[in-house]
C-alpha cells in the first residue's frame, strides 16, 4: 500500500482554493527472473482519494520493467 500527498498550490504568495489532497494506493505485480534479466509488471489501483476536492479522479497506473544485472 502507498500513499500520497500533494499540497496546496499557491500563486503570487496566495493559496489556490481547491487545490491539495491525498490518495491512497494498492500495489500488485509479478516479476520473472532467469540468470542476470527480471522482467515485471505492476499495477497501482487508487483505493481512496480527495484531490482537489473531488474535481480530480486519479486512474489505474501500470508498469513494465526489464532489469539487467551487471
Amino acid at each position: 500500500m502507498g500513499r500520497e500527498f500533494f499540497a496546496e498550490n499557491e500563486e503570487f504568495g496566495f493559496t489556490v482554493t481547491d487545490t491539495g489532497g491525498e490518495v491512497y494506493f494498492a500495489r500488485v505485480g509479478v516479476e520473472a527472473n532467469y540468470n542476470r534479466y527480471a522482467l515485471g509488471v505492476s499495477s497501482m489501483l487508487p483505493i481512496s482519494q480527495n484531490l482537489n476536492e473531488g474535481k480530480v479522479e486519479v486512474k489505474n497506473r501500470v508498469s513494465l520493467y526489464l532489469n539487467i544485472n551487471i
